[in-house]
């Protein structure tokens, strides 16, 4: 499928250079928007400093990754595994790219030292453990909103929760 998705976009038009290849190879608009608030197929994502001051958290964000894994340099059978990412909202920036915009989230993502699924199944979560600084951004519509709730026998620790999606029909609001 995405063969020809990629077929249909090198299309001869212009010297073998379909217009949307064009705009999407020049890049996007070197002034990028800011947001606190956006909505993604009818769920509110907020960043983190808008849900300190709120009673809602709108900014927890899960993505599970498709990943090759090897046990060292040396490993010569790699395995397709699945791995977790569980991050907080820092911002959210809209990226144009003219015909185009995507928007993009960059998150705090918890570092696998602060992970951890207790006896009776949850996951939890210390949103002090920060990691992949080299990459903190995802694509806003690869995540999956997620909850953390205080973990009242682990101090320091959340329980990540994940509910059904609550569709809002309210506008976008611009950081200022």
């Amino acid at each position: 499928m995405a063969t020809l998705q990629v077929q249909s976009e090198l299309e001869e038009d212009n010297h073998g250079v379909s217009e949307n290849l064009k705009w999407l190879a020049a890049g996007p608009n070197m002034a990028v928007p800011l947001y606190m608030s956006y909505l993604i197929k009818g769920i509110k994502f907020n960043i983190k400093a808008q849900d300190d001051v709120r009673t809602t958290q709108n900014s927890g964000v899960y993505l599970l990754a498709h990943t090759m894994q090897v046990a060292s340099a040396k490993d010569k059978n790699p395995i397709l595994s699945n791995m977790d990412f569980y991050g907080v909202i820092q911002e959210i920036w809209d990226l144009d790219y003219q015909k185009v915009t995507i928007p993009v989230f960059r998150c705090d993502w918890i570092d696998s030292s602060g992970l951890v699924v207790d006896e009776l199944g949850f996951t939890l979560v210390d949103l002090s453990k920060i990691g992949h600084r080299n990459d903190q951004f995802v694509l806003a519509s690869q995540v999956k909103q997620i909850f953390f709730v205080d973990d009242p026998m682990h101090r320091g620790w959340s329980v990540v929760l994940s509910m059904t999606n609550r569709e809002y029909n309210d506008v976008i609001v611009m950081k200022s």
